[in-house]
Formats: structure tokens, C-alpha cells, sequence
């Protein structure tokens, strides 16, 4: 008789933990959709602030530097 008072217990612990679980999973999915909701999609300055900066293309700036890590490394034939 013991035998099923611990496990309707234990069965009822764990529903008690699902449950628990679940309502966690709600609370962090809730704080997810509030944060995406909080940032704003850019920071708008005005149009006098715009300072116009272009970067190199990508295509040069990998080979600079594929270059300058070559020339740095030591010959694996000495």
C-alpha cells in the first residue's frame, strides 16, 4: 500500500514540475518577443550628422591581408 501513496506522489511532483517548466518556457518566450519589441530597427540622426564613409571592397581587403599573414610566416622547406 505504501507502494502507491509514493507513486501517485511522485506522479503528481512531476506534473507539478511539468507544469512549472512550461510556465518558465511562456515567461522566457514572452521576454523575447518584449525585447525584439523595445529595440528600435535603427538609430535615425539627421541628415546634416551623415558623414559618408565607404570601406574598401571585401575582395581587397581579404587578399591585404592573406598577403601580409603569407609574408610573415616561415617557408615550411628551411
Amino acid at each position: 500500500m505504501g507502494r502507491k501513496k509514493n507513486v501517485s506522489s511522485e506522479i503528481s511532483k512531476n506534473t507539478k514540475i511539468k507544469a512549472a517548466n512550461d510556465a518558465d518556457e511562456v515567461k522566457k518566450s514572452d521576454s523575447e518577443v518584449q525585447k525584439c519589441k523595445l529595440h528600435p530597427p535603427a538609430i535615425s540622426l539627421p541628415s546634416s550628422s551623415y558623414t559618408t564613409i565607404t570601406p574598401p571592397p571585401p575582395s581587397q581587403t581579404c587578399s591585404k591581408m592573406q598577403n601580409s599573414g603569407l609574408d610573415t610566416l616561415p617557408s615550411p622547406n628551411t
